[in-house]
C-alpha cells in the first residue's frame, strides 16, 4: 500500500556519526554567528578566525546530511546553509562589520547610498545607530536577529526592492488575523499545486531531457513544435514548483512566528514582487523574483569590485558586479545540485545564472537604441514584446540547461534512489488519488 506520509528525516545511519547529525552542526554554526555578530568587536581577529570554523562547519553538514533526511530536502538544506552561514555572515561579520553597538554596519562600500528617509513600505526609517541596551540578552538577540535577517526590514538597511504589503497603499500594514488568514490560504494553494506537481506520473521517457537536447541554436532546424512547447512548458512548471516551495517554507515559518507573537506582521512583507515587472530580465530578478539572495551575494560583490579591484564606476563595473553576483548564485544552486547527485559536469547551474548577464547586457543594448531613437516607454506593444522576449530568453533557452539535468536525473533513478530521494512535500493529498 502507497505511504502517504513521507518523512523528511531518517534515523542516522551509524552510531559512530552521531557528532554529525545535521542538528548538531545547525546549533554550532549557528552559535557561532550569533556570539560573533553580538559579542566581538567588528576589529577583533576572532571574527576572521569565525569564517573558517563556519566553512568546515558547512563542509561538514554537505557530507552528512544525506544521511540524516532525505535528499530532495538534504539539497535545500545545505544551500540554506551555506547562504546564512558562510555568505551572510562573512558580508554581516567582516566586509560591513556589523556591531551591536551600531545597532547595524559600520563600513559602507564607496557607492553606498545615503540611508533613506522612508522604506519602501512608506515608513519613517529608524535612525541607524539608535542605542540599545546594553544586557547580555539584547546582545543574544541582535546577533540572532542578524544571522538571519536576508533583507533588513524596517531597518535603515533595508535591501533595495522589497515590495509593500499593498502597492496602492505602501504604509498598509495588515492586521495579525488578516496576515495568519491571508498566509494560512497562500500556503495552502502553494502547497497543494507543490503536492500535485510531485503526484503526477514521470514523462513516459527521459529522451527529451537528454543533454543533447539542450543546445538551440545548433539544433534549429530539427527542432519541433512538440520541443518548444516541452521547453517552455517544462521548464514555466520548475519555475511555479520553486515559486511554491519558497512560499510555503516562509509563509508556515511566518504563521507560526507571528501567531506566536515572536515577530511582527510587518517583518514578513511578501517575498515575491509582481509578475507585471518581468517583461525584461532586470525586472524579473530584481523585481519580481525574490531578493533573499540579494544581501548575502550583490553586498559582497560590490565590495570586491569597488575595494578589491578599485572599480567604482562604469560599464565595466556595473555589468562585472552583475555577473560576479550571478556566478554567485550559481554556485550556490551547483552545490544544491551535488547534494542531489547530480555531477558538476553535469550540473549546469552555474551555465544558466552566468547567462543571464547575456541576456541583460542585450536587452539593455536594446533598450539603449530604443531611447536615443525617441521611443518612449510603457506603451502596450514594448511591454508584450517584452514578455515574449523574457519568455524565449529565460523558459525556452537558458532554463533547460539547468533543468533537464535534474529532470533526466529524476527519470532514471533506480527504486532505492528514489526512495533516498524522497518528495518535497512532507505529506501528500494528491498521492492518495494518483499514486
Amino acid at each position: 500500500m502507497r505511504k502517504i506520509f513521507y518523512p523528511i528525516f531518517t534515523s542516522k545511519m551509524s552510531s559512530s556519526s552521531i557528532n554529525m547529525n545535521p542538528s548538531f552542526l545547525f546549533s554550532l554554526q549557528l552559535t557561532t554567528s550569533i556570539l560573533t555578530l553580538g559579542f566581538v568587536t567588528p576589529s577583533s581577529i576572532f571574527r576572521f578566525a569565525a569564517l573558517p570554523i563556519q566553512l568546515a562547519l558547512w563542509y561538514l553538514t554537505f557530507q552528512t546530511s544525506s544521511e540524516y533526511m532525505r535528499v530532495s530536502w538534504s539539497q535545500i538544506y545545505n544551500a540554506s546553509c551555506f547562504i546564512l552561514f558562510v555568505m551572510n555572515f562573512l558580508e554581516m561579520s567582516l566586509l560591513r562589520k556589523w556591531s551591536f553597538e551600531a545597532n547595524g554596519p559600520t563600513l559602507h562600500p564607496p557607492s553606498a547610498q545615503p540611508l533613506p528617509l522612508t522604506h519602501s513600505n512608506g515608513k519613517s526609517s529608524t535612525k541607524a545607530g539608535s542605542k540599545v541596551q546594553d544586557t547580555i540578552l539584547n546582545r543574544l538577540k541582535f546577533g540572532l536577529n542578524s544571522t538571519f535577517s536576508l533583507r533588513d526590514l524596517n531597518t535603515p538597511h533595508e535591501q533595495r526592492a522589497v515590495p509593500p504589503f499593498s502597492t496602492t497603499n505602501p504604509a498598509y500594514v495588515p492586521s495579525k488575523s488578516t496576515f495568519l488568514l491571508s498566509t494560512a490560504l497562500r500556503f495552502a494553494i502553494t502547497y497543494l499545486f507543490l503536492d500535485l506537481a510531485e503526484s503526477l506520473p514521470p514523462p513516459p521517457s527521459t529522451a527529451p531531457f537528454s543533454s543533447s537536447k539542450v543546445p538551440v541554436f545548433t539544433r534549429l532546424r530539427e527542432m519541433t513544435g512538440e520541443e518548444v512547447a516541452t521547453r517552455i512548458g517544462t521548464s514555466a512548471m520548475v519555475w511555479m514548483v520553486t515559486y511554491c516551495l519558497i512560499s510555503c517554507y516562509l509563509g508556515f515559518q511566518s504563521f507560526i512566528l507571528v501567531g506566536t507573537n515572536l515577530t511582527p506582521v510587518s517583518s514578513w512583507r511578501p517575498l515575491f514582487g509582481s509578475f507585471s515587472n518581468s517583461y525584461t530580465l532586470r525586472g524579473f530578478w530584481g523585481k519580481s523574483w525574490h531578493q533573499l539572495l540579494r544581501k548575502p551575494l550583490n553586498n559582497p560583490t560590490i565590495w570586491f569590485v569597488e575595494n578589491g579591484l578599485g572599480l567604482k564606476k562604469g560599464l565595466v563595473a556595473r555589468y562585472l558586479k552583475i555577473f560576479v553576483t550571478f556566478f554567485l548564485s550559481g554556485f550556490i544552486h551547483l552545490l544544491a545540485d551535488l547534494a542531489a547527485g547530480i555531477t558538476f559536469s553535469q550540473s549546469g547551474a552555474l551555465r544558466f545564472y552566468c547567462v543571464q548577464v547575456l541576456g541583460i547586457i542585450l536587452e539593455d543594448g536594446v533598450q539603449e537604441i530604443y531611447r536615443r531613437a525617441g521611443g518612449k516607454e510603457g506603451k502596450v506593444w514594448t511591454k508584450t514584446g517584452g514578455f515574449i522576449w523574457v519568455v524565449a530568453f529565460l523558459l525556452f533557452w537558458s532554463s533547460p540547461s539547468w533543468f533537464w539535468p535534474q529532470v533526466y536525473r529524476a527519470g532514471t533513478r533506480t527504486e532505492g534512489e528514489v526512495r533516498a530521494y524522497g518528495k518535497l512535500a512532507p505529506f501528500t493529498v494528491f498521492g492518495r488519488f494518483l499514486g
